[in-house]
C-alpha cells in the first residue's frame, strides 16, 4: 500500500502539525509500505522558523524512512531545502514517480497490460507562476502576511480568489491531457491545495479514461491524502480530528 501526501508546508502558521504528526505515527505502524511526499514539504527556506513540533515531524519522517520507503518529489517551495532529503534518509529529491500495476479495466486507456500512475507535484501545469514569477512572489508574500494576521482571513482570501479557482481547473485539465498523451491511466498531483477526484473520457469514442486525483494539503482541516492499494486502485481519503482523536475517512 502506498500513501501520497502533498503540501505539508512546514514552517507555515497554517500547517496542521498535530494532525500531521498523528498521521505519520499511524502510517509508521500501519500496513503502508511507501510514503510519497508529493512536493512542498516546506513552506519557505527559513528553517530557523520551524517549530519544535515541526522538527519532531522531520524526525518522524526519518524514523519511517529507516523502516519503509519514503520518496520526496520536488515542489515549487522545496528547491532551497532539497539537500535536507539526504539528512532525512530519503535520498535525492525526484521530479516525478511512475508506478505500474496490472491493468485495471475501470481505468483502461489502451490494450497495455499495465496501469501507469503518474505522481508529480503539479506546478508545471500552473502557467501563472511560470509567466509571472515576480507577481507570484508578491502575492505569496501578501498571503504569508495574511497567514500571520488571521488564519481564517488567509483561507478565505485564497478560496475566494478567481485566479486560484482557475488554477485548480487548469492544473486538472493540463495534467489529464498530458497523462492521456503519455498513455497513463491515473495522474496524482498536489500544488493547488484542493482535494479532488475526477475521471474523464478521451478518444474519438470516449473509450479511454484518465483519472485525476489531487492530494489536497496539510494546511487546513480536514487534511487529505491519496491511498493506492496493491492493485493500483486509488482513493482520496481525509484525516480529520474528532472528539476522541483523529480518524481516516472517505468524506471530508
Amino acid at each position: 500500500m502506498i500513501h501520497v501526501i502533498s503540501d505539508l508546508h512546514l514552517g507555515s502558521v497554517l500547517c496542521q502539525e498535530k494532525a500531521l504528526m498523528a498521521y505519520l505515527t499511524n502510517f509508521e505502524i500501519g500496513p503502508g509500505q511507501t510514503l510519497i511526499l508529493n512536493g512542498d514539504v516546506f513552506d519557505n527556506p527559513h528553517t530557523h522558523r520551524l517549530s519544535k513540533l515541526a522538527w519532531k515531524i522531520l524526525a518522524k519522517i526519518t524514523e519511517i524512512a529507516a523502516k519503509k520507503e519514503v520518496i520526496w518529489i520536488r515542489g515549487n517551495h522545496d528547491y532551497p531545502l532539497e539537500k535536507l532529503s539526504l539528512l532525512l534518509g530519503i535520498g535525492k529529491v525526484q521530479e516525478e514517480v511512475i508506478l505500474k500495476f496490472p491493468r485495471a479495466i475501470s481505468t483502461s486507456i489502451s490494450a497495455e497490460p499495465k496501469l501507469t500512475i503518474w505522481v508529480h507535484h503539479g506546478d508545471i501545469h500552473d502557467t501563472f507562476i511560470l509567466k509571472y514569477p515576480i507577481l507570484t512572489y508578491v502575492a505569496d508574500f501578501v498571503y504569508h502576511l495574511a497567514q500571520r494576521a488571521n488564519h481564517r482571513f488567509a483561507r478565505l482570501l485564497k478560496k475566494s480568489s478567481k485566479s486560484y479557482m482557475r488554477n485548480n481547473q487548469l492544473v486538472l485539465e493540463r495534467a489529464m491531457d498530458i497523462a492521456y498523451k503519455r498513455n497513463m491511466g491515473v495522474v496524482i498531483c498536489g500544488h493547488t491545495h484542493h482535494p479532488h477526484n475526477q475521471r474523464q473520457h478521451f478518444g474519438l469514442k470516449g473509450q479511454n479514461v484518465v483519472e485525476y486525483l489531487n492530494c489536497g494539503s496539510w494546511t487546513e482541516q480536514p487534511c487529505s491524502f491519496v491511498e493506492i492499494d496493491d492493485t493500483g486502485h486509488c482513493e482520496l481519503k481525509y484525516f480529520k480530528e474528532v472528539q476522541y482523536g483523529y480518524v481516516t475517512s472517505k468524506t471530508p
